[in-house]
């Protein structure tokens, strides 16, 4: 089957992308409450979810392990020593854990649980 010249000259591939800039958000923190004020409007349809990074940066870490006969008889839990060093404090919720183990990319830890943390304070997520 012949084939025009438009077909067989495969397409040049897209331009690269400059990295989205993403605005950060403005914390405020009140005694019984941390408020995070986006740059931006933020709309989410009714019945749908969404998530957002409110912080993006990283936190002093320590990697430890946690042995916990009541969960595991021979193997220790992954669990790391968190040192919230920034200058507010931060909202409970739920912290997705990476390992930076080669050049080639992060290792999965799992999910935690984070209650509200303030600065200056050392918590152990497992």
């Amino acid at each position: 089957m012949a084939r025009s010249a438009a077909e067989a000259v495969p397409a040049p591939p897209p331009p690269a992308s400059a990295p989205a800039q993403i605005e950060t958000a403005q914390a405020a923190e009140s005694v019984t409450q941390i408020v995070f004020a986006l740059p931006y409007k933020v709309s989410v349809a009714a019945g749908q979810s969404l998530v957002l990074p409110i912080l993006d940066r990283e936190l002093p870490a320590q990697r430890i392990d946690v042995y916990q006969s009541s969960a595991d008889q021979r193997h220790p839990l992954a669990a790391i020593a968190l040192n919230n060093d920034g200058e507010t404090g931060l909202p409970p919720g739920v912290l997705t854990l990476y390992e930076q183990a080669t050049a080639a990319g992060a290792t999965y830890l799992g999910d935690a649980r984070l209650a509200a943390f303030p600065p200056g304070e050392t918590r152990m997520l497992s």
